[in-house]
């Protein structure tokens, strides 16, 4: 009552409320929805209300007054998840797909072509990798293990050379971060005429790790480019990411 009295004073006539937990900050007295919690608010509505001070309630991070253990699957926040089913045609499919989580709410079927080389990766053709500057374990960029990576010296120009011997087919250039915040920015260079131009710019931010930011901090960047490509990654940012790569087939080309 005397915070809203002193901000009628010096002219505020508008407050909000919501309820934050800070790190740093100590926890208060009183829990949210108890007694005495619902108590404090309707008589902090009576005093602005009698003040003349517009009272307006936010749901803060969301958790902290609209989630709990009362909203069910169909009243929550949703995101979209997938499940696949490959088949070989021509022929009439007839079968239930997998679900792609437990619980989950039909959105859409969608059937494509794929090329035949679907999922084939340029590390079927045990291609030569360099850096610069030099790194120990390139190989952990393309061996399938996403737990395994490799470490990029902070604040240094970077790049990652894939040397195959032969032309492959790809779709895109996946980066998959190690589980360690990291931000930079990169190039996907084709050569071109014996020289190396810049057909794709890309930047990655992962550096806020926290899950209140989303369900997979972490998820993987897929930056691609309509044409036939080499790879050089030039990292800029001070910042020393987790990493590695895969391949996806289909309209780009690495040589």
């Amino acid at each position: 009552m005397k915070d809203l009295e002193a901000m009628k004073r010096v002219g505020i006539n508008r407050a909000f409320i919501g309820n934050i937990g800070i790190d740093d900050m100590p926890v208060g007295k009183v829990k949210i929805f108890t007694p005495e919690w619902w108590d404090i608010l309707h008589t902090a509505l009576k005093t602005a209300t009698r003040l003349h001070i517009d009272i307006g309630l936010f749901n803060s991070p969301g958790w902290s007054q609209s989630g709990g253990p009362w909203v069910k699957p169909g009243q929550a926040m949703r995101y979209l998840a997938s499940s696949q089913t490959k088949v070989k045609g021509p022929q009439a499919f007839n079968g239930v797909l997998p679900k792609p989580i437990d619980v989950f709410q039909d959105v859409r079927v969608i059937a494509y072509p794929v090329a035949a080389d679907y999922n084939t990766s340029i590390a079927d053709l045990k291609p030569r990798l360099s850096s610069n500057p030099q790194v120990n374990g390139l190989n952990n960029l393309m061996d399938g293990n996403e737990a395994t990576t490799i470490t990029i010296p902070r604040g240094l120009p970077f790049s990652f050379n894939i040397a195959a011997a032969q032309p492959f087919t790809a779709r895109s250039l996946t980066i998959i971060p190690g589980h360690q915040g990291f931000s930079f920015s990169g190039d996907v260079r084709a050569k071109v005429n014996g020289e190396y131009t810049t057909v794709k710019h890309f930047a990655i931010d992962r550096g806020n790790t926290a899950l209140n930011v989303g369900f997979a901090p972490f998820g993987p960047p897929v930056p691609s480019a309509p044409v036939r490509f080499d790879v050089e990654l030039g990292f800029h940012r001070k910042i020393s990411p987790h990493l590695c790569l895969k391949f996806s087939p289909s309209c780009l080309a690495a040589s």
